[in-house]
């Protein structure tokens, strides 16, 4: 989808096994603040045979690879929007792995089919149901259908990689990535880097995801949440195609513990190309909850991230914000029977500086990008995004969600046997191009003295 079939038989596509190799640092920031609540392949695409992975240092396991053959297609940007001269396209790939402190799953036998909640029965709507729609008292019920054996790291990480990998993604975004206490990552100052090779020194899921990817032929960033959460957000890049420089960020947002990982790339020129094309790319995750006060929290979330933001120009985000685009319902409070309805404000706020991949290409948000299949209830929404600011960024094709009827089918839900997250995965291929003012102008986010390496790097 993005050379020539010239170039596809000369074999300068990069292969998903390149050999190890490091090109950037990666760095985290391991300052502490309050505890934290811790809170495919175009379609339709086949089962694939099971086969073998080693995960991490434990013994080789027999663990299932395919991914559930939800009826995933792309769609085309409307007819009437062209491709420009010169412009390259990146494929870009957000998805929220379920991170492993919140894959608590039942014990119970597996239960039949289970029919869609009538609140559900509207194709956008998104929200939580509870089961014969009564909330019941006590405490927070989160735990997932799913077995509980069927969703441990060593049987998800796996599939998780063989759906990222399988879209031959340009860039990565992922939200909920495990990163145990032990990867604080420090060193013997506030920010330490991480060296080329360091997967080697970490344990947790962390380890594994940056060994895999690197051979996949990816650097990337990692930054943990602050306080005594483990799960945190990984940006990557395909090293063959983007070249990160100067120094990675991490930005905690509004006082909380939820934090974006940024990094600025470089669009290495194509075969003849001449101009330099530079943005920032920015995965974050915000914080969960479908009340009106937590949506209050997540628009000053979002108000951070823009702020941080302001002097860069063109931005591509990758995003799970919990926040859905449209106004959704909410469990009433303690004591109240009536429902809640949450307006879409971190979504309104967001959007009018940054433009939607899907809803450009779609000209609207998806039904849903989770659907999430608990003990005692069903959480659905929008949640997921993949932002975009900059004229130089053009939609071209989104991946779309599986139709609602392939997910009621499996009483389980999100995450079940056969898929490892309760959020799907979102992939879009994005046109790419610098115009005249753009090639020869420096980048208002980038230093002059960040500038001049990069075009000496491109000199050398």
């Amino acid at each position: 989808h993005r050379q020539s079939s010239a170039d596809l038989a000369q074999g300068s596509r990069c292969s998903p096994l390149l050999a190890f190799r490091r090109q950037s640092e990666l760095w985290m920031d391991p300052a502490l603040a309050p505890p934290s609540d811790c809170a495919s392949a175009a379609a339709p695409a086949p089962d694939v045979a099971p086969a073998t992975e080693d995960v991490g240092d434990a013994p080789a396991l027999a663990v299932p690879v395919a991914v559930a053959a939800f009826s995933r297609s792309w769609a085309e940007a409307p007819a009437g929007v062209r491709p420009s001269e010169g412009e390259q396209s990146l494929r870009v790939v957000s998805l929220n792995i379920l991170a492993d402190c919140l894959t608590r799953g039942s014990d119970r036998p597996r239960q039949g089919p289970r029919p869609c909640p009538e609140l559900f029965k509207e194709p956008d709507v998104g929200g939580v149901a509870y089961e014969n729609g009564v909330k019941p008292d006590g405490p927070m019920n989160f735990t997932f259908r799913c077995p509980s054996d069927l969703l441990s790291w060593k049987r998800r990480w796996p599939m998780l990689k063989k759906l990222i990998l399988d879209q031959e993604p340009d860039v990565i975004g992922l939200q909920e990535l495990d990163l145990a206490r032990e990867c604080s990552f420090s060193s013997s100052k506030p920010g330490g880097l991480l060296r080329p090779g360091a997967a080697q020194g970490l344990v947790g899921h962390g380890k594994d995801v940056l060994r895999d990817l690197e051979e996949a032929g990816f650097d990337g960033v990692l930054a943990r949440k602050k306080g005594p959460a483990t799960d945190g957000v990984g940006l990557f890049w395909r090293r063959s195609r983007l070249q990160g420089y100067g120094s990675s960020m991490t930005w905690t947002l509004a006082g909380s513990v939820h934090v974006a990982v940024a990094q600025r790339l470089r669009l290495l020129p194509a075969s003849g190309g001449d101009a330099d094309i530079c943005f920032m790319a920015v995965c974050t995750h915000f914080k969960a909850g479908l009340t009106p006060e937590i949506e209050n929290f997540r628009a000053r979330q979002a108000d951070a991230l823009m702020r941080c933001l302001s002097s860069h120009r063109d931005v591509l985000l990758m995003a799970d914000l919990n926040a859905h685009p449209r106004p959704c319902t909410a469990p009433p409070p303690p004591g109240k029977e009536e429902v809640v309805t949450v307006e879409p404000k971190t979504y309104q706020m967001l959007t009018k500086s940054f433009r939607s991949t899907y809803a450009e290409v779609l000209e609207k948000e998806s039904d849903f990008t989770c659907w999430g299949g608990l003990a005692d209830k069903e959480c659905r929404g929008t949640f997921d995004y993949v932002l975009m600011r900059g004229s130089m960024f053009e939609p071209r094709r989104v991946l779309l969600m599986p139709p609602a009827e392939e997910v009621l089918r499996i009483p389980d839900r999100l995450p079940n046997a056969d898929y490892p997250s309760d959020h799907f995965l979102l992939s879009a291929d994005i046109s790419i191009s610098a115009t005249p003012a753009v090639a020869a102008a420096t980048p208002s986010s980038v230093a002059e003295e960040e500038w001049t390496v990069v075009k000496r790097q491109r000199t050398d």
